[in-house]
Order: structure tokens, then sequence, then C-alpha cells
């Protein structure tokens, strides 16, 4: 069975709705149905935009649209989390990347049954987190390996705590 796009939810991709601004009409704005990409690791936990793909683009005939190409303008964006809708109650997109996450994030239940608030999980996670890293690190370093320093996985947040917890 081939699956529609308005149940496109998988780690890669999302269905939903994104904010367009039309500049030859004096900036005005229409939600449009797109295809919203995961953020990049580098930019999960940091200010910025999902990439996009409009999936209707309807143009006015002018000398660009002529060549039966459009601009990659009219049918992709970076849109910021404001003016982005994604469809799915509980989008995979918005799943942390980093691998080394999940394995903290299954404790996040246990803190919450013990009353922890979700603010101090996200700080008790990232203690833990940073600390076997620095551990790693006290490691390689006591044997003496050489190498380039390991590259640390972005902070969990707020958002990944409040998934983990839902599951």
């Amino acid at each position: 069975r081939r699956e529609k796009l308005e149940e496109v939810n998988s780690s890669t991709e999302c269905f939903g709705f994104a904010k367009f601004v039309h500049r030859h009409d004096g900036g005005s704005t229409e939600w449009r149905p797109v295809l919203a990409e995961r953020r990049q690791a580098a930019m999960e936990g940091q200010p910025g935009g999902f990439p996009v793909s409009f999936v209707h683009c309807p143009v006015v005939a002018t000398a660009e649209t002529r060549t039966g190409s459009l601009p990659e303008e009219m049918t992709k964006a970076i849109v910021d989390e404001a003016s982005l809708l994604l469809a799915p109650l509980d989008p995979v997109i918005l799943e942390s990347a980093a691998s080394e996450h999940q394995r903290y994030l299954l404790q996040a239940p246990k803190l919450a049954a013990e009353g922890r608030s979700e603010a101090d999980i996200v700080k008790i996670l990232n203690d833990r987190m940073d600390a076997q890293s620095r551990a790693r690190r006290a490691d390689r370093h006591a044997q003496d390996e050489e190498g380039s320093e390991e590259e640390l996985p972005p902070p969990i947040t707020l958002r990944d705590v409040r998934r983990a917890l839902r599951r």
C-alpha cells in the first residue's frame, strides 16, 4: 500500500503546513502543505529552521516559470518553528537524532515517577551524559591514546524529555 502524503511521518521527513510569504504581493502570507525534513544534527537544540519542500506551488506566469522549472525559492525554504505546523500528533522528525541521547532518555520516566520536574530531568540527564563523556576522555588520556577529540552530542532538551515521557 502506498502511503498518503498526509500520513508521511518518518525519521527523515514529515507532512505539515508552513507559512509561505508572497514577496511580490506586499509580504502577504498563507499556510501551504509541505514535507518538512529533520533538522541537521548540528542544528538540533539551537535556534534555526527546518528545511521544507512546498507540495503545491501555484504561480503566475513569468519569464522564470515559462522555462518549465520553478525557482527554488518557490518550492523549497528554511522555516522557523513558529512558521511550521507538523500534522502528526507525534512527529518522528522531532525526536533527538543523537543516538547517545536514547539511553539517557530511557531514564526519564523513572525520574518523573520519583517526582522530578521536567526541567530537573533535563539537567540530571545532561549531567549524567557529560560525566560519562568526561570519564571516557579521562580513560583514553590515561591509556595514552591519541586521536581527535570526541565530538560531544548536543545537550538533551526539554522537548526530548517531554517526548520520552509521552512514550
